[in-house]
């Protein structure tokens, strides 16, 4: 992989990871922030720790990766504005959506997206996500996410062009 750090991260990892890797690394932040901040009394505001956001975009080969980085950045805003949303307590919660990038389109917003990728009509649009790490009305876990990714990629499904996607 490539890390390309600060307050923001970005990882370059085999489509086959992404989702798992994501979901560990939310899954770590949460809990060593829990740890690191309870250690200090200071920051009492984060017993819970600090949550995360993340944004995961599938890319062909030989697609210029500053376009990956910023549909990635795309997705991780629209993450972020989701969660905060459905704020709990005082935390917010963690979140990743994706998108498998199929065209050479790169938009400057999520609305822009679902235009372009997922709005069928005025009224009906097939984007999921985000995806969370607890439970949320209407929405699915990453877990959800990699068992049922899992069960549609068995031998045993039905083949046809949904397979090709699904890999």
């Amino acid at each position: 992989p490539i890390i390309r750090g600060g307050d923001d991260l970005t990882i370059v990892i085999e489509a086959k990871y992404a989702v798992e890797f994501t979901r560990d690394y939310l899954e770590a932040f949460e809990e060593i922030s829990k740890n690191e901040l309870n250690k200090n009394k200071t920051f009492d505001g984060f017993k819970e720790g600090i949550s995360s956001c993340a944004g995961i975009c599938f890319l062909k080969k030989k697609f210029p990766i500053h376009y990956g980085n910023k549909l990635a950045n795309v997705l991780c805003k629209q993450a972020k504005t989701v969660s905060k949303f459905l704020k709990t307590n005082s935390k917010i919660p963690s979140s990743v959506l994706f998108h498998v990038n199929q065209s050479s389109f790169i938009p400057e917003s999520y609305e822009q997206l679902i235009e372009f990728d997922f709005k069928i009509g005025t009224e009906f649009r097939l984007d999921g996500g985000p995806y969370f790490l607890d439970d949320f009305p209407n929405y699915w876990k990453i877990e959800d996410l990699i068992s049922n990714s899992t069960l549609l990629a068995e031998k045993s499904t039905p083949t046809s062009s949904i397979r090709n996607w699904i890999n």
